[in-house]
């Protein structure tokens, strides 16, 4: 009895956080040269104001295989998946040798490597810009460095 009510928690677990993930809107979830940046961005902000969230900003593409590494693991962590969702606006912005995306880029800090991730308040206030070195060892993303991050840079 014990073991099938773990099974269920984790299932009912991981079903909301995907059906969390199901619910965003396109700027969260692709890297999609054909969108326009800039009012991604101010969609982005507008919901982060409405919702009392900060934006996380995601700067890759599909070329990335790090970026694919990333996103592989927020989808196979329910609790990181949901953590990041419940409590931060995700903007996905392209970048690629076809679609440099120059011109809202060079509004932003350099970036280092991809993925690269910004966070600003609802404001707009940059507070944040790295890779995502810091969220691996060992070359692996793990859930308590994500859980970490995601707590230091929710609202408060």
């Amino acid at each position: 009895m014990k073991i099938i009510l773990i099974t269920l928690f984790f299932l009912l677990t991981h079903i909301t956080a995907v059906n969390a993930v199901n619910v965003l809107p396109t700027y969260s979830t692709v890297y999609d040269e054909s969108r326009d940046s800039f009012k991604d961005s101010l969609s982005a902000i507008k919901v982060a104001k409405e919702t009392n969230k900060n934006v996380l900003m995601i700067v890759g593409g599909n070329w990335c295989s790090f970026c694919k590494k990333m996103d592989d693991f927020i989808k196979d962590s329910p609790k990181v998946a949901e953590k990041l969702y419940n409590n931060f606006v995700v903007l996905k912005i392209n970048y690629s040798d076809e679609y440099k995306n120059d011109e809202f880029l060079k509004h932003l800090p350099p970036i280092s490597s991809y993925p690269h991730i910004y966070i600003s308040t609802s404001s707009g206030k940059m507070v944040f810009s790295n890779n995502t070195l810091n969220l691996q060892e060992n070359s692996y993303h793990t859930e308590k460095k994500w859980l970490d991050f995601i707590e230091h840079w929710q609202p408060k």
